[in-house]
C-alpha cells in the first residue's frame, strides 16, 4: 500500500480552502470616458461579457463612438480572451488593434471608441473610495490603500511603508498620523538619507547632552521632539546598522539616551518608517523588521486604472496656479493621450512623473501655446531624459492595406523617444543608458532587479549583457555599493 504524501495533501487542502473563501471575479474598470458619460465605473462578470452601447450588453458604455456590440471577453480555463465584434471604430488592446481572438493579461488597457477600460483579474477586491480620502486620488485602488493604512493604525506596532520612490509614502505617513494620533500632537519628518553616518544620525535622532562635546550646545533630538506624536523617517534603510540597532530599545519601550548622557529618557512616540529598497528585508536589520507592521504602497504600474484620474487632478491643480481650468484643454485631452499615459505607467517616477507632466502642460499653455501643442510637447519632453523631443505626439493614423481600404490603427505610445515598447530592444541612445545607470544605482548593482524592471518596460536585455554594460561603463560593483552604504 503506497504512502500518502502529507505535504502535497496539506497544500492542496490549503489551496482549496483559499479558493472557497474567495474566488477571483474578473471585470472591467472604466478608466476614462467621454465628458458627461453616464453608466457604472466598473463591471464584474463570471465567464462571458459583451461590451457595447446597447442596453442589452453585459457592460453598457455611454459613448456614441462605441458600437452596439463592440467586443466580447470570454474566460476559458481561467484564461481570459477578447475578440472584436466587427465594431465600426475597432478595439485596441495595449495600444494595438486586434483582428482575432486575443489572450488578455491583467491588467490590460482596452480602448473602444472614446472610452478607455482596464481589464482586471479580480475587481471584487477593489474597494470604493471612502468619504475621507486623506489626499489620495484614484477611484479604484485608493480605497484598498486607505484600508491597509487604517488596519496598520489600529495595531500597536510601529509601521514601515514599502514602495518605490514617488508612490506617495509621505502622503500615506501623514494619513496614518491623522488616523493614529487625533488632536494636536507633533508630526516630525526627516529623510534618513541625510543621516548616512553614525556621527550625524546619533545626535540628530537621540540629541546631545550638556558637556558631551566641547563648544557644542545641548539639544534635543527628533525622538524627543516627536513625543506624544509620530516620527516619520523616510529612506530609513540609509541609517547605519549601528543606529538601526540603537533604535531597538526605543521601539521596544520608548527609552533612549542622549549622546553623552547615562540617564535614560523616555519618549512616547510612534515610528513610521519608509523604504524604497526591495523586499523582503528592505535593507533593514532583521530584528527591527520583525517588530514592524509592513504596508506595501503600490506603484502606478499596479494601479493603471487610476492614472487618468491622478493626471486630471494634477493638471487641474497645475492649471489653477496659472489661473486656468482644465476645460480650456478639453480638445487636447483625447482618449489616445490617456491610453498612452496608462501604457507608459510612469515606472521610473510614479506619481511625481504625472505631476511633472501636468506642470509642463500648464506652463506651456499659460505662455500661449495651443492646447494640442502644449500637451504634445510636454508629453515627449517629460519622457526625454536627454532633452526635448519634438516628434509628433500620440495620434490616430490610417494606412492602406492590400485591399485598397484603410485599416484603422494608431501609432504606438512612446515610452522613450525612438523605442517601440512592443518589440525586442537593442541598445541605442543615451536616454536608455541613463535609465539603466539610474536603476543600477537605485538597486545597488542588483542585475537581476534591473533586468526585472527593464522587462516590465518591455526592454529586453539579458543579465549577461547588463553585466557587460556595467563593466564597460565603469559602474561600481555590487559589493562596492553595499560597502559605501554601510560606511
Amino acid at each position: 500500500m503506497g504512502q500518502i504524501n502529507t505535504t502535497t495533501t496539506r497544500f492542496a487542502l490549503s489551496d482549496a480552502l483559499c479558493e472557497s473563501i474567495h474566488r477571483p471575479s474578473p471585470g472591467l474598470l472604466v478608466a476614462h470616458a467621454p465628458p458627461h458619460a453616464g453608466g457604472k465605473d466598473r463591471y464584474e462578470f463570471d465567464s462571458t461579457a459583451v461590451v457595447g452601447r446597447d442596453d442589452c450588453c453585459d457592460c453598457t458604455l455611454d459613448d456614441h463612438t462605441v458600437s452596439a456590440a463592440h467586443f466580447r471577453i470570454v474566460v476559458q480555463e481561467q484564461t481570459p480572451w477578447i475578440e472584436d465584434l466587427d465594431s465600426t471604430n475597432g478595439t485596441f488592446v495595449n495600444g494595438r488593434p486586434i483582428h482575432r481572438c486575443t489572450a488578455l493579461k491583467s491588467p490590460s488597457v482596452i480602448r473602444a471608441g472614446r472610452t478607455l477600460l482596464v481589464f482586471h483579474r479580480d475587481v471584487s477586491q477593489l474597494l470604493r473610495m471612502p468619504t475621507e480620502t486623506h489626499g489620495f486620488v484614484g477611484p479604484f485602488h485608493s480605497g484598498g490603500i486607505l484600508e491597509s493604512l487604517e488596519l496598520a493604525a489600529q495595531t500597536p506596532r510601529h509601521i514601515i511603508l514599502a514602495g518605490p520612490t514617488g508612490t506617495g509614502k509621505e502622503l500615506a505617513a501623514r494619513a496614518l498620523f491623522r488616523m493614529m494620533v487625533p488632536g494636536d500632537h507633533p508630526f516630525c519628518a526627516s529623510n534618513a538619507a541625510c543621516m548616512a553616518s553614525f556621527e550625524i544620525a546619533a545626535p540628530t535622532l537621540f540629541g546631545v547632552a550638556h558637556g558631551a562635546f566641547t563648544n557644542v550646545a545641548p539639544r534635543i533630538g527628533l525622538i524627543e521632539q516627536a513625543h506624544g506624536g509620530v516620527l516619520f523617517l523616510d529612506e530609513v534603510h540609509n541609517l547605519p546598522e549601528r543606529i538601526q540597532r540603537s533604535l531597538l530599545r526605543v521601539i521596544e519601550n520608548g527609552q533612549f539616551n542622549r549622546i553623552g548622557e547615562s540617564r535614560p529618557r523616555t519618549s512616547r512616540v510612534r515610528f513610521i518608517f519608509a523604504s524604497n529598497a526591495p523586499g523582503p528585508s528592505y535593507s533593514l536589520a532583521h530584528d527591527i523588521l520583525a517588530r514592524l507592521h509592513v504596508v506595501q504602497i503600490p506603484t502606478l504600474l499596479q494601479r493603471i486604472a487610476d492614472i487618468p484620474a491622478i493626471f486630471d487632478f494634477a493638471l487641474e491643480q497645475a492649471l489653477h496656479r496659472t489661473g486656468h481650468t482644465s476645460s480650456s484643454l478639453d480638445a487636447a485631452l483625447t482618449v489616445e493621450l490617456y491610453e498612452a499615459l496608462c501604457l507608459d505607467g510612469f515606472k521610473r517616477h510614479n506619481v511625481r512623473g504625472i505631476i511633472d507632466l501636468a506642470s509642463r502642460i500648464a506652463a506651456r499653455f499659460s505662455r500661449g501655446e495651443s492646447p494640442s501643442r502644449a500637451v504634445a510637447r510636454a508629453f515627449h519632453e517629460s519622457r526625454s531624459p536627454g532633452g526635448i523631443d519634438h516628434r509628433s505626439s500620440v495620434s490616430a493614423d490610417t494606412a492602406p492595406n492590400r485591399g485598397g481600404q484603410h485599416q484603422r490603427h494608431r501609432s504606438t505610445p512612446v515610452l522613450f523617444s525612438g523605442v517601440d515598447p512592443h518589440r525586442d530592444f537593442r541598445i541605442s541612445g543615451d536616454h536608455i543608458k541613463h535609465l539603466i545607470v539610474d536603476l543600477y544605482f537605485e538597486h545597488e548593482g542588483n542585475i537581476a532587479q534591473v533586468k526585472k524592471l527593464l522587462d516590465e518596460q518591455n526592454i529586453r536585455i539579458s543579465r549577461q549583457r547588463l553585466a557587460a554594460l556595467a563593466e564597460e561603463w565603469n559602474l561600481p560593483t555590487k559589493r562596492a555599493l553595499k560597502k559605501k552604504r554601510r560606511a
